[in-house]
This record gives structure tokens, C-alpha cells and sequence, in this order.
């Protein structure tokens, strides 16, 4: 058991014990060089220490239906938006970050270290950036889910249609949507499609990932994409904040940077794209968007949704359906493992246990499809979306994705 943990009892000693199952899952991760030697030294040194034990006590009582994996993301991502911010103003005393230098577990102490010791506040940034602050990433790769489901179902989202991206960040996804199929230098990610083997586990099908892949990069219709956010994505904090929410490795490649930050600098009609400071889980925000923009044809949460309390996911889900969609329109949602109020609304995290898409049949929510990490390099189309796929262009294709 580990040191700082010893005197916990009962659900609190289970949330503990859950975290650090996640960061030795981290640990082990060969494909992840820094992230494996940060959560070595988590596992080795600071999971002994009483006070970042008490420092994860803080963040569940504040976060309470926050899952491990989402503390350990926090954890990680707000210890490099200190390091990084220290960096830019010539604060940080260690070597470069990132560099081959973290790859060491042996780094990583006396970094944990100087943010305890607050130097120039930026051990009270690290410290508010993990207990309050959700999650940023913005991944681009992941608007393909949108991409996909609008091909293979436009029978329900209708011709050249308006969809709201709720939680859309900085919208660097749905540039990339607009961009993939004018310029090839966006194109998206080739996806690995998973089918299942006769003995159990799953493999990638190259067969079946063509048809997904060639579905993808079919001409996109869409009239018009609406951002909603409630965090400015132009203001500095929180362009930091959604670079720091990258994986350490992602960094350091400077992949994340170069592509994000042609995504920004391209052009994408004015007509084609719109933004909303709005908070989707506040049911006059929702009316306010609908007002300007009217109804939508589909209404996405891809980025956001899984993120707060319970009854502010019913809330985002109550505003998404009843005030943002249009009637009989299309509802996807991305929903990272997390289990609903008793289960209302979504499957159980142990049915599938990694990044699910729901989407809406009538007024049931879906599995349609899941995907192998939060980037949606590889998925498995789930027997949900054939019949959502009826009457569509590509049912047959869907049916074979399904392994029907």
C-alpha cells in the first residue's frame, strides 16, 4: 500500500488505490517516454508523500465524479502549465522542457519540489490548475466522430446541414473538419478500424478501415459549424492551458504546435464557422445561441460533456436536446468512460470501459461507436449505428464496420 495513502478507509482509499492503478498503467506505457518517467516518480516518491496525497483528497472533494484517469490527466497537464509558463519567462531553473532530460524518474523530483516551494506563484497556478480547472485538450483528430456520423447518417441531419459543437475549445477541430477535404496537408488522421476475433480481443482490420476511411473523406456538405464555449479561447491563460493539456510527448515532437497552429492561421469562411461564449449547461445560454443561430440540424459534445457533476451533465444533455436540436435531428456525444447518474442515460463504464460515442435513437442515447484513446486513431463501429445507418447511403458499409 502506498505511504501517504495508509490511513485512508472506505470509498476515499478506493479513489487513491484507483489513481495510482492509472499512473502505473502510465508507468509502463513504452510509447510515452516522459509521461512513463513522470509517473514512475508519482508512484516512487510522491505517492508516499502525506501532502500530495492530501493534495489528491482536495481535488476529489472538489471534484467528486471525477474518475483517476481524469485526476491523473489533471495532475500531469497542470504541472506542465506551471513548468511551461515558468519557462516563457525565464523562471524555470531546470533544463529545457520538454527534452530527453525528463525521461529520467529521477527529473521529475526536484521539479515537484520547486512548485512546492511556490516560487513565483507558480506553485499556487499548479495547485488551482488541478483542483479547479477541467480539461482542455484540444484535439483535432476527434471531429472525425462528427465527420463519420454526418456521411453515414445524413437522412437524419438532412442536406447542407447547421451542427453547434458544444465544449469546442478553441475550434481547432472543426477547422480541421472544413480544411481535411480541400487541403491535404489536414487531412485527418488515417483511423485504425478494430474488429473482433473469434478468440477474444481486438485487431485492426485494414479491410474494414478503408471503408471507414474512404466514408471520411467523402465531400462534406456542412453548411455551417456554431462553437459554443464558455471559456474566451483567445485569452492567454487559456491558450496555455490547452497546450498544457497536451501529452508531454506531443510537446516535445512539436506535432501539437506546428499542426494547431496552422489550423488557426488557415482560412475558413466566416460563413462556414461561428463562435458562442456560451455555457451550454445553463438553459439561457442554450436559448440565446438558438436565437441568433436558430436550431441545429446536429448538436455535438465531443470535448466538454463528460467533464462536472452529474446534474450538470443532466443539464447539458436536458439543454442539448430540448432547446439546441431541432426536432429529429442528431445528438452525438463522447463520453470518456464515465457512468451517468445510475446510469440514466449511458452504459456503465464496464460494458465498454474506454472513449464512447453515443448517439441519439429517439429519445434513447446509443453506443455507435468506441475508440482505442481520446485521439481516435483507432475505433470499433458498434452495433448501435446499424440502425441509425437504415435508409442512410451507407448502411451496407456500416452493417460490415458492425461485423454484422
Amino acid at each position: 500500500m502506498v505511504g501517504g495513502a495508509e490511513r485512508k478507509t472506505g470509498s476515499a482509499m478506493a479513489w487513491v488505490v484507483g489513481y495510482t492503478d492509472a499512473v502505473g498503467d502510465l508507468a509502463a506505457n513504452p510509447n510515452r517516454p516522459i509521461s512513463a518517467a513522470w509517473a514512475t516518480s508519482v508512484l516512487d516518491v510522491r505517492m508516499r508523500n502525506p501532502h500530495f496525497v492530501d493534495l489528491l483528497d482536495r481535488f476529489h472533494a472538489v471534484n467528486p465524479g471525477a474518475t483517476p484517469s481524469e485526476a491523473l490527466r489533471r495532475s500531469l497537464s497542470a504541472e506542465q502549465d506551471a513548468i511551461l509558463a515558468a519557462q516563457d519567462a525565464g523562471d524555470f531553473p531546470f533544463p529545457v522542457y520538454p527534452s530527453e532530460h525528463y525521461t529520467d524518474p529521477k527529473a521529475w523530483p526536484e521539479v515537484y519540489r520547486w512548485l512546492r516551494q511556490n516560487q513565483q506563484g507558480y506553485g499556487n497556478r499548479y495547485f488551482t490548475n488541478l483542483v479547479q480547472r477541467e480539461l482542455a485538450t484540444a484535439v483535432s483528430q476527434r471531429t472525425i466522430a462528427m465527420r463519420f456520423l454526418g456521411r453515414v447518417l445524413p437522412h437524419i441531419v438532412g442536406e447542407e446541414p447547421q451542427w453547434a459543437n458544444c465544449g469546442c475549445s478553441d475550434m481547432s477541430g472543426d477547422r480541421r473538419n472544413w480544411l481535411s477535404g480541400r487541403d491535404e496537408q489536414f487531412r485527418y488522421g488515417t483511423v485504425g478500424v478494430e474488429e473482433e476475433q473469434a478468440l477474444g480481443g481486438l485487431v485492426v482490420s485494414r479491410f474494414m478501415s478503408d471503408i471507414f476511411n474512404d466514408i471520411v473523406s467523402e465531400p462534406d456538405d456542412t453548411r455551417r459549424v456554431v462553437g459554443l464555449d464558455r471559456n474566451d479561447p483567445e485569452l492567454p491563460e487559456n491558450i496555455a492551458w490547452r497546450r498544457a493539456c497536451s501529452t508531454p510527448e506531443e510537446i516535445w515532437s512539436g506535432v501539437w504546435d506546428d499542426l494547431h497552429d496552422r489550423l488557426m492561421l488557415a482560412d475558413v469562411p466566416g460563413s462556414w464557422l461561428g463562435f458562442q461564449l456560451a455555457d451550454f449547461s445553463r438553459r439561457a445560454d442554450a436559448r440565446r445561441v438558438v436565437e441568433e443561430e436558430g436550431q441545429f440540424d446536429g448538436v455535438a459534445a465531443l470535448f466538454s460533456w463528460y467533464q462536472g457533476s452529474a446534474e450538470i451533465r443532466r443539464r447539458k444533455l436536458k439543454n442539448m436536446r430540448e432547446v439546441l436540436l431541432r426536432a429529429g435531428g442528431l445528438l452525438v456525444i463522447a463520453d470518456f468512460a464515465r457512468t451517468v447518474a445510475r446510469g440514466t442515460y449511458l452504459m456503465p463504464e464496464d460494458i465498454w470501459g474506454r472513449p464512447t460515442i453515443y448517439a441519439n435513437d429517439g429519445d434513447r442515447l446509443v453506443p455507435v461507436l468506441s475508440a482505442g484513446n481520446g485521439r481516435f486513431e483507432r475505433v470499433r463501429v458498434l452495433p448501435g449505428l446499424i440502425g441509425l445507418a437504415e435508409g442512410g447511403p451507407h448502411a451496407e458499409d456500416v452493417r460490415r464496420l458492425a461485423g454484422d
